[in-house]
């Protein structure tokens, strides 16, 4: 019994030891990718949402992938993006931001050259790898 106990002891820490280093090796791997990764403040996640007051910038988006969508054939059905959108999560932080402004530099419009490409023409391909979820 006591070589039963002692074996399932061990069975258990190395368990624990090598999901702790699973864990581990998980957030290296975060933090490694997240070099550069700017997190947006909350009172740019309540302008996107629409908690401002103007017209949210997720709607906006929705509307045009939509369209798009729709265009290439993989949607028939018509959708509005208040349906698929959620902000109460954001609007329950508010009181912790009291007075946060977005503050956005302001930009200077270039003519475009001949070689820009106008990014409805431009291919975005975003890759999601699998071994994240582990």
């Amino acid at each position: 019994m006591a070589g039963r106990n002692s074996n399932n002891q061990r069975q258990s820490e190395s368990f624990v030891r090598d999901r702790s280093q699973s864990v581990e090796a998980g957030y290296r791997h975060c933090i490694r990718n997240a070099v550069g990764l700017k997190l947006t403040p909350y009172a740019d996640n309540a302008q996107f949402f629409g908690l401002t007051g103007s017209k949210a910038h997720f709607d906006t988006l929705f509307d045009t992938a939509f369209v798009i969508w729709r265009k290439k054939g993989l949607v028939t059905k018509t959708v509005d993006a208040k349906d698929y959108v959620d902000a109460r999560f954001i609007q329950s932080l508010a009181a912790n931001y009291p007075g946060q402004k977005v503050e956005e530099k302001p930009v200077v419009a270039q003519k475009p050259s001949e070689k820009d490409i106008p990014i409805l023409h431009q291919q975005i391909q975003i890759s999601l790898r699998p071994d994240l979820t582990k």
